[in-house]
């Protein structure tokens, strides 16, 4: 009797089960009654419902039944119908549960994908199709290959060679591709071939085109232009679609602000709503503006929560995936919301930073291959003077020979026996209104105090050095010209006025000269030095 009441957790997943849907809390109701959205293509469509039950000490226990859930015979315009009208009701009525279990339900079918292939995804070691059409998922864990969707197949860590090392066929490569004995890097590619309806283009960063863009490069992405009449990420969707889908986002955007604040939060709870949130913003191109900026509300919401839920690992990585989501359309943004934006994600990771300890393992996040990437680890400024902190990467990168951003700090100038909280946050791309050859990154500098290392001090609020390595999201060659002297002839014998002559520099440079009219002879000239040498930009969170 001491371990009553029990509560009840209901919850279903179409695929990874660590990626659950929440159809009703933790509480003392035994049974729940629901609509089920449509299971994934590349799963014969079924559903995977978890019925979890707790006692008062915290002991579980699960069952789980799989059931088979069809696409609606009228077509996707139907079940968003369907859901639109039962979430108009659960508002209605105060069930906030029901809201977010009927845009689940809603996004099952408009983020359908036809995977209709010959590849077995899992026969290459990769997650079943579900997001991007006729294409296999990220690798399954304990595997390396081409990050994120692809159908390149995955290897062992070890039993794949990296670019650039030897190789007999392409099936030691971890592109794939075996050309000349070595293994060759390859491009990215666009979803779906643009569905033959649309171009595939390279964007760096700052989301302008560049001429190659290699799968060891995770500073630039492959995008389609689509043709006329087409639209969506790759091009598969008609006017009618993509104004439709949209309008579902924006209004499920809405209805997540208005039913969050009657949710009680638990880890759970926070981590479904991200990945609802994820889910909504998966594609950019059907994001209203009003739809980015709800959703932005809904997560800076989110993000102020306890640290004890919030930096537990499943809400954790389901909000990083939602910001890199709304990152991508920062564009949809004013400059007050991506401000709230940018200043809930560092507030975020200071919560979780200050629960970390000295010597402790740090903790790293990637949260896509394009996406938001955290480093946050408590330094101890007793140890030795300088520490070098990389950021991090995924175990494909790394056979991948990805590059790193590198940090330097010196921790003798901070007082002996204090600690220093570092984070480091890496963004997927740069804000529009900052054009750079690099990324941007946001540091979070926290000292703190021998008594109590959990409570941020006044210690060293001097500025102190760091030094920060940026890659360049593409090749750039820096040089330096020395000044230089060259002589110049003024020679023009009828000339009646003062004339201009051209002077070519050795770096390139192009000097205009006036010549005398009544003056004759060789000059010399000296060239200034020139060179292009890499410089950091700041940027305050403000566009």
């Amino acid at each position: 009797q001491s371990q009553l009441p029990l509560s009840y957790e209901f919850s279903i997943y179409t695929l990874n089960p660590a990626n659950v849907q929440i159809l009703k809390p933790a509480d003392i109701v035994p049974s729940v009654s629901t609509v089920l959205g449509q299971g994934l293509q590349s799963s014969a469509y079924s559903v995977y419902a978890v019925a979890i039950a707790y006692d008062s000490l915290g002991c579980k226990a699960n069952v789980s039944q799989s059931v088979v859930v069809i696409p609606p015979s009228a077509g996707i315009s139907s079940a968003i119908a369907a859901s639109e009208t039962v979430i108009a009701t659960a508002l209605g009525t105060t069930n906030p549960s029901a809201v977010f279990a009927m845009v689940s339900n809603g996004l099952n079918a408009v983020n359908a994908v036809d995977c209709d292939m010959v590849v077995s995804c899992s026969g290459i070691h990769r997650e079943q199709c579900s997001t991007v059409a006729k294409t296999c998922g990220p690798c399954l864990a304990g595997f390396v290959g081409v990050e994120g969707y692809s159908n390149i197949p995955c290897g062992l860590p070890g039993r794949v060679n990296s670019t650039g090392t030897g190789c007999s066929s392409g099936d030691s490569c971890i592109t794939g591709v075996c050309s000349l004995q070595l293994c060759a890097n390859v491009q990215k590619s666009c979803p779906n071939g643009c569905s033959g309806k649309g171009t595939c283009l390279f964007v760096d960063v700052n989301k302008q085109s560049m001429v190659s863009c290699s799968v060891s490069n995770s500073f630039c992405s492959a995008v389609c232009q689509c043709q006329s009449g087409s639209f969506g990420s790759d091009c598969s969707l008609s006017s009618a679609q993509i104004s439709q889908y949209a309008s579902f986002r924006e209004f499920s955007c809405l209805s997540i602000v208005q039913a969050m604040v009657l949710q009680l939060p638990s880890a759970e709870v926070i981590a479904f709503r991200a990945s609802t949130i994820a889910r909504l913003l998966i594609d950019p191109s059907q994001v209203t503006a009003a739809a980015a900026t709800n959703c932005s509300s809904a997560l800076v919401y989110t993000a102020s929560s306890s640290a004890s839920l919030l930096c537990q690992a499943a809400p954790q990585a389901a909000l990083f995936n939602a910001f890199s989501a709304l990152l991508q359309s920062e564009d949809k943004l004013s400059p007050v919301m991506l401000r709230a934006v940018t200043f809930a994600l560092s507030r975020f990771v200071v919560q979780c930073q200050a629960s970390l300890a000295v010597g402790e393992r740090p903790l790293q996040v990637v949260s896509s291959p394009n996406g938001i990437r955290l480093l946050s680890v408590m330094l101890g400024t007793t140890s030795s003077s300088k520490q070098m902190q990389l950021s991090p990467r995924t175990n494909s990168e790394t056979a991948l020979n990805c590059a790193q951003l590198q940090l330097v700090f010196n921790l003798s100038a901070f007082l002996s026996g204090s600690s220093l909280g570092v984070s480091m946050i890496l963004f997927g791309s740069n804000p529009p209104t900052v054009v750079n050859s690099s990324v941007a990154v946001q540091l979070v500098l926290s000292p703190y105090g021998t008594a109590s290392r959990r409570r941020l001090t006044a210690l060293n609020q001097s500025r102190q050095q760091v030094e920060v390595v940026l890659p360049n999201s593409s090749p750039v060659l820096y040089h330096t010209s020395a000044a230089q002297q060259i002589s110049v002839l003024c020679a023009l014998t009828a000339a009646t006025r003062d004339y201009f002559v051209t002077a070519a520099c050795s770096s390139g440079l192009t000097l205009q000269l006036m010549c005398s009219s009544s003056v004759r002879g060789e000059y010399l000239v000296t060239c200034p030095v020139r060179g292009s040498r890499p410089q950091c930009m700041a940027w305050t969170g403000n566009v």
